[in-house]
């Protein structure tokens, strides 16, 4: 692999993923119909296909602005590991270990939950719920893969690294796929995606890997489907689209400020 060679993959990836989405999504909306297996609802359905494309109005704009971050941490950086196969071999894990560090934080802190809390709102599980997410998250994903520069992973491969993954993540949105044997505890599946989006605690914090299980596994956060999972967040029913992308960001303010009133009350 040469950097012309990486070219030419990263602008026929926008294209392809998306016929990915298309594709995959009708099927499993054909096979839902013909088999009643309730899949969607078409409230649900409409919000999740509203978020997406909220989503790629600045999708471009958010894939650029992640790039030229990657790129300006990269021309800091004196040290690289070239552009070849090995290297985005390594790329790739570097990113996938990324993804699942920062997918652990918006479990964990406050302020970064209120980037990802909409992702779990869905009491449906289907391939439109990976389209929930929140209009912000591009904004702080740069943060988090700002590392694998520093190591000296090209900039080019971090983003299509991280495309992929995200790719590979929209597809284990699916209940039509069931334990693939071997397979769970080595790579995410989506029987392991399935248990992440539960509404119980040890559900939703567990399975926070990208593509890989490795990471699950080594920090203990790994969790097989058991039961029959209920979907969604409890205690929080799905509100409204603007309610959805503000409300966790509200909430948080609001909380700040009622601690520091009481912090002021107690003082005087």
């Amino acid at each position: 692999m040469d950097s012309h060679s990486l070219n030419t993959f990263g602008q026929h990836l926008a294209p392809t993923i998306l016929l990915i989405f298309l594709v995959v999504t009708s099927a499993e909306v054909v096979i839902d119909l013909l088999f009643n297996r309730r899949l969607y609802q078409l409230n649900d359905t409409l919000q999740n296909l509203s978020m997406f494309f909220i989503n790629r109005i600045a999708g471009g704009l958010a894939g650029s602005y992640l790039f030229v971050v990657l790129s300006v941490g990269e021309h800091l950086v004196p040290w690289k590991l070239g552009v070849t196969w090995y290297s985005f071999a390594v790329t790739f894990l570097v990113v996938d270990f990324l993804y699942y560090f920062q997918h652990c934080s918006m479990h964990k802190y406050g302020w970064l939950v209120a980037f990802h809390s909409v992702h779990h709102t869905s009491e449906q599980y289907n391939f439109t719920t990976a389209l929930r997410a929140n209009i912000f998250l591009p904004v702080i994903n740069p943060i988090f893969y700002l590392p694998a520069v520093v190591m000296g992973c090209d900039a080019l491969s971090i983003a299509i690294a991280f495309a992929i993954i995200q790719t590979y993540q929209f597809l284990l949105h699916t209940q039509l796929v069931g334990k693939l044997g071997p397979i769970e505890g080595l790579l995410n599946t989506p029987s392991a995606h399935r248990v992440h989006h539960g509404n119980k605690p040890e559900q939703f914090h567990s399975n926070l890997g990208g593509a890989l299980m490795v990471w699950d596994k080594l920090h203990r956060t790994y969790m097989a489907e058991e039961e029959r999972i209920v979907f969604g967040t409890e205690g929080q029913p799905p509100g409204n689209l603007w309610h959805e992308q503000i409300g966790p960001f509200a909430a948080l303010i609001r909380s700040r400020l009622t601690r520091k009133g009481v912090r002021l009350e107690n003082q005087n």
